[in-house]
Protein backbone atom coordinates (compact mmCIF):
# COMPACT_ATOMS: atom_id res chain seq x y z
CA UNK A 1 0.00 0.00 0.00
CA UNK A 2 1.42 3.36 -1.19
CA UNK A 3 1.77 6.30 1.43
CA UNK A 4 -0.05 9.24 1.26
CA UNK A 5 1.60 12.47 0.57
CA UNK A 6 1.00 15.79 1.46
CA UNK A 7 -1.14 16.61 -1.49
CA UNK A 8 -3.55 14.23 -0.66
CA UNK A 9 -5.00 15.88 2.89
CA UNK A 10 -7.12 18.49 3.21
CA UNK A 11 -5.54 22.25 2.88
CA UNK A 12 -5.76 24.08 6.25
CA UNK A 13 -7.84 26.35 4.06
CA UNK A 14 -10.33 23.56 3.48
CA UNK A 15 -10.13 22.65 7.26
CA UNK A 16 -10.03 26.54 8.44
CA UNK A 17 -13.53 26.77 6.54
CA UNK A 18 -14.70 23.61 7.50
CA UNK A 19 -14.19 24.18 10.82
CA UNK A 20 -15.89 27.61 10.69
CA UNK A 21 -19.16 26.03 8.92
CA UNK A 22 -18.10 27.39 5.29
CA UNK A 23 -17.92 24.72 3.32
CA UNK A 24 -21.23 23.43 1.31
CA UNK A 25 -22.16 21.33 -1.36
CA UNK A 26 -20.00 18.18 -3.29
CA UNK A 27 -16.64 20.19 -1.24
CA UNK A 28 -18.21 19.29 1.70
CA UNK A 29 -19.42 15.93 1.13
CA UNK A 30 -15.89 15.32 -0.04
CA UNK A 31 -14.55 16.35 2.64
CA UNK A 32 -16.49 14.91 5.37
CA UNK A 33 -15.84 11.44 3.43
CA UNK A 34 -11.89 12.24 3.74
CA UNK A 35 -12.16 13.19 7.53
CA UNK A 36 -13.92 9.57 8.15
CA UNK A 37 -10.66 8.19 7.19
CA UNK A 38 -8.00 10.05 7.82
CA UNK A 39 -6.08 10.70 11.01
CA UNK A 40 -4.22 13.39 10.12
CA UNK A 41 -6.81 15.71 9.06
CA UNK A 42 -8.51 14.50 12.18
CA UNK A 43 -6.30 15.45 14.39
CA UNK A 44 -5.05 18.80 12.49
CA UNK A 45 -9.49 19.62 12.65
CA UNK A 46 -9.20 18.97 16.18
CA UNK A 47 -6.42 21.96 16.40
CA UNK A 48 -8.55 24.36 14.47
CA UNK A 49 -11.91 23.44 16.54
CA UNK A 50 -10.41 24.63 19.64
CA UNK A 51 -9.27 27.89 18.14
CA UNK A 52 -12.36 28.74 16.80
CA UNK A 53 -14.09 27.45 20.22
CA UNK A 54 -12.03 30.15 22.03
CA UNK A 55 -13.31 32.95 19.56
CA UNK A 56 -16.55 32.12 19.83
CA UNK A 57 -16.15 31.85 23.79
CA UNK A 58 -15.17 35.36 23.77
CA UNK A 59 -17.69 36.64 22.01
CA UNK A 60 -15.62 39.24 19.78
CA UNK A 61 -13.73 40.36 22.41
CA UNK A 62 -10.44 38.73 22.23
CA UNK A 63 -7.32 39.95 22.94
CA UNK A 64 -5.64 36.59 23.12
CA UNK A 65 -5.36 33.00 22.28
CA UNK A 66 -2.92 30.43 23.46
CA UNK A 67 -2.41 26.45 22.94
CA UNK A 68 0.09 24.01 24.45
CA UNK A 69 1.26 21.09 22.26
CA UNK A 70 3.10 18.47 24.91
CA UNK A 71 5.67 17.17 22.20
CA UNK A 72 9.13 14.79 22.40
CA UNK A 73 10.96 18.22 22.48
CA UNK A 74 8.71 19.18 25.66
CA UNK A 75 5.88 21.84 25.95
CA UNK A 76 5.75 23.69 22.88
CA UNK A 77 3.48 27.03 23.62
CA UNK A 78 1.84 28.89 20.15
CA UNK A 79 0.04 32.36 21.76
CA UNK A 80 -1.20 35.53 19.82
CA UNK A 81 -2.04 38.78 21.75
CA UNK A 82 -3.63 42.10 20.70
CA UNK A 83 -1.08 44.82 20.46
CA UNK A 84 -2.30 47.81 22.55
CA UNK A 85 -1.65 49.18 18.65
CA UNK A 86 -4.49 46.96 17.84
CA UNK A 87 -2.22 44.69 15.79
CA UNK A 88 -1.72 41.00 16.79
CA UNK A 89 1.56 39.20 18.23
CA UNK A 90 1.93 35.63 17.39
CA UNK A 91 4.80 33.69 19.36
CA UNK A 92 5.69 30.33 19.46
CA UNK A 93 7.68 28.93 22.70
CA UNK A 94 9.60 25.96 23.67
CA UNK A 95 12.74 24.83 25.26
CA UNK A 96 14.86 25.37 22.21
CA UNK A 97 12.07 27.71 20.73
CA UNK A 98 11.54 31.53 20.49
CA UNK A 99 9.70 32.82 17.46
CA UNK A 100 7.67 36.01 16.93
CA UNK A 101 5.55 37.97 14.10
CA UNK A 102 3.48 40.74 13.81
CA UNK A 103 -0.20 39.86 11.87
CA UNK A 104 -2.76 42.89 11.16
CA UNK A 105 -5.44 39.92 12.22
CA UNK A 106 -5.81 36.93 14.43
CA UNK A 107 -6.57 35.48 11.40
CA UNK A 108 -2.93 35.87 9.67
CA UNK A 109 -1.94 35.13 13.24
CA UNK A 110 -3.07 31.96 13.92
CA UNK A 111 -1.95 31.26 10.56
CA UNK A 112 1.70 31.78 11.17
CA UNK A 113 1.55 30.13 14.38
CA UNK A 114 -0.32 26.92 13.12
CA UNK A 115 1.75 26.64 9.93
CA UNK A 116 5.45 26.90 11.68
CA UNK A 117 4.37 24.31 14.21
CA UNK A 118 3.10 21.87 11.68
CA UNK A 119 6.12 22.53 9.82
CA UNK A 120 8.67 21.86 13.07
CA UNK A 121 6.50 18.94 14.48
CA UNK A 122 5.08 17.31 11.23
CA UNK A 123 4.41 13.75 13.23
CA UNK A 124 2.67 15.64 16.14
CA UNK A 125 -0.51 14.30 16.98
CA UNK A 126 -2.52 15.93 20.02
CA UNK A 127 -3.20 13.98 23.20
CA UNK A 128 -5.23 15.13 26.21
CA UNK A 129 -1.52 17.04 27.31
CA UNK A 130 -2.15 19.59 24.15
CA UNK A 131 -5.12 21.62 24.86
CA UNK A 132 -6.12 26.12 25.17
CA UNK A 133 -3.80 27.78 27.39
CA UNK A 134 -5.46 30.38 29.51
CA UNK A 135 -4.52 34.25 29.62
CA UNK A 136 -1.72 34.81 31.50
CA UNK A 137 -2.52 37.78 34.44
CA UNK A 138 -1.13 41.13 33.35
CA UNK A 139 2.25 42.11 34.90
Amino acid sequence: MAAKTRSEHATDDALEEYALGRIRGAALAKLEEHLLICEECQDRLSQLDMFVQGIADADGLLDYVGFSHDTADGQVNLEATRSRGREWIARFQGAHLDGVETFNSLREAFRFLQRSFSEMYPEHRCTRRCGRLQKPPRS
